[in-house]
């Protein structure tokens, strides 16, 4: 367990004067990771930040340290997460900016009762992520992503 204190983190929806430094220094952390459809910090910019888009940033002495992305529609779903240090995630990052962006959406969205996301089925670590996340399989999508199996998974929103 790490000795990380939970409120040396601020989590926030992400601001519009935010979103440009978010894009670039997730363009420093993920270059050479990034899909082909991802071009850039422009792209990454895309997935942030826009309509029907939800984001979610940690911040640790006002630098970036982690980010959820995901969808405010029926369902929502998360599109993205990522936690810049190995510090951040001993000390829990993923989960907190989980739970923060289901408060978020709960409010954006007060229809919905679960969280949705997909991973390609060859993806077992990211399957595990999830899973440990608090996620459940849900289904399969025959050749759903770049001609790859996929595997559906779902989360309870618990506010």
């Amino acid at each position: 367990m790490s000795n990380l204190d939970n409120s040396e983190y601020v989590l926030e929806e992400l601001k519009p004067e935010d979103a440009e430094r978010c894009a670039e220094v997730l363009f420093k952390s993920l270059k050479g990771t990034l899909p082909p459809a991802i071009k850039g910090k422009e792209g990454i910019l895309r997935m942030i930040w826009g309509p029907m888009k939800v984001s979610v940033v940690a911040k640790k002495d006002d630098e970036i340290a982690g980010i959820i992305t995901g969808t405010a529609s029926l369902p929502p779903s998360i599109v993205f997460i990522h936690v810049l240090s190995k510090e951040a995630s001993m000390a829990g990052l993923e989960k907190m900016l989980l739970d923060h962006f289901s408060k978020v959406i709960k409010e954006k969205v007060p229809g919905a009762s679960y969280l949705t996301t997909s991973v390609p089925a060859d993806e077992r670590f990211f399957i595990s992520f999830y899973l440990n996340l608090g996620f459940t399989i849900h289904g399969f999508v025959r050749e759903g992503y770049l001609g790859k199996d996929v595997v559906m998974l779902r989360r309870n929103i618990e506010v």
